[in-house]
C-alpha cells in the first residue's frame, strides 16, 4: 500500500535529520478518510447521530485513488502529514455534503473550509526546522485505490498507545 511506502520513505528522512521533529504514525489498519469530526458528545447525542446516519445514503459506490504526500496546514509548519486523493475527490465532497446535512441539525455546522479527501499518515508533535518538501520528494510514486461503499460512524478513544476506534454504525451507499 502507498501508505506503507510513504511512511518508510519519511521515516528514513526523519532518521537522517540532525534534530527531527517528533512524529506519531497512524497505524495502517486504522487509516480512514474523516468525513466529519464531531468531537465529544453525550450518549443521547450519539444516539441521535447514529439514527441520522443509519438510512442508506443515496449515492453510488465509487473509487478513490490516493497518491501524493502533503501536510496541513502547509509544508513549512506541518502538523498533519497525509496522502491526498487524486481521484474521487468530487464524489467524496458530495458524500460529505450529505453527512453534514444529516448531522448539522444535531451537532451544529462543521468545518467551513473546502473538503479535501486524504488519509492521515502522521501527526507532527513539535515544530522544529525540517525540510518537509525534500522529505516528500523522497516518497516513491505510486497510488492506492479504495472502494467507497459505506460510511462508518466511529467512536475514538485516545491513549498513550494511540487511538482506538469502535464502529457505532455502518451506513451503505445505496445508489441513486
Amino acid at each position: 500500500m502507498q501508505l506503507r511506502q510513504a511512511r518508510a520513505a519519511l521515516e528514513r528522512r526523519l532518521a537522517a535529520a540532525h534534530r527531527p521533529p517528533r512524529v506519531t504514525w497512524v497505524a495502517e489498519a486504522t487509516a480512514h478518510v474523516t468525513l466529519r469530526f464531531i468531537g465529544e458528545v453525550s450518549d443521547a447525542t450519539t444516539d441521535q447521530v447514529r439514527a441520522a446516519l443509519l438510512p442508506a445514503i443515496p449515492q453510488s459506490p465509487y473509487d478513490v485513488e490516493f497518491n501524493g504526500v502533503g501536510a496541513f496546514p502547509n509544508h513549512r509548519r506541518a502538523r498533519v502529514v497525509w496522502l491526498g486523493a487524486s481521484k474521487g475527490q468530487d464524489e467524496t465532497a458530495r458524500l460529505v455534503a450529505v453527512v453534514n446535512a444529516r448531522l448539522d441539525p444535531i451537532v451544529g455546522s462543521g468545518d467551513d473550509r473546502p473538503f479535501r479527501a486524504h488519509l492521515t499518515i502522521a501527526r507532527v508533535k513539535d515544530l522544529v526546522p525540517f525540510d518537509w518538501d525534500e522529505a516528500f520528494r523522497t516518497v516513491p510514486a505510486g497510488s492506492t485505490r479504495s472502494r467507497i461503499d459505506h460510511v462508518t460512524l466511529y467512536q475514538s478513544k485516545t491513549s498513550p498507545q494511540g487511538p482506538t476506534y469502535t464502529a457505532l454504525c455502518i451506513t451503505p451507499l445505496g445508489g441513486n
